[in-house]
């Protein structure tokens, strides 16, 4: 499992005062996160508070490195050839499980368009 952490500065406008509609609104998507059940998609298995530094929420751990980093290992092969070569079933697999991933939230009644996609 991995935890992951989020400071109430984060959710707020200082250390002293947090905005109460981005607080309910990371709690909305928790609670949303914790619904949700697609093998391409990373469980989020709970959550907790602590009233004053902030969320930790445990989630599956995802080991195998990034997208960012494997697409940054492609760009370091010099030759378009062998970048296909080495890496054309990799990605199709990669692009195929982020399609499915995001058919299914889209799927969702009511649809879950994800904000924060990136490599």
């Amino acid at each position: 499992v991995a935890v992951k952490f989020i400071k109430w500065s984060a959710v707020g406008v200082g250390r002293c005062w947090r905005d109460r509609s981005q607080e309910e609104q990371l709690h909305r998507e928790l609670k949303t996160l914790m619904v949700l059940d697609n093998p391409f998609i990373i469980r989020v298995r709970e959550w907790f508070e602590d009233r004053r530094s902030g969320i930790y929420f445990v989630m599956e751990l995802c080991e195998g490195g990034s997208l960012q980093g494997l697409l940054d290992g492609i760009c370091e092969v010099a030759s378009r050839e062998e970048r296909i070569s080495q890496f054309q079933e990799r990605l199709r697999r990669h692009f195929r499980e982020v399609s499915y991933a995001l058919a299914y939230l889209h799927g969702m009644e009511p649809p879950i368009v994800h904000c924060d996609l990136k490599p």
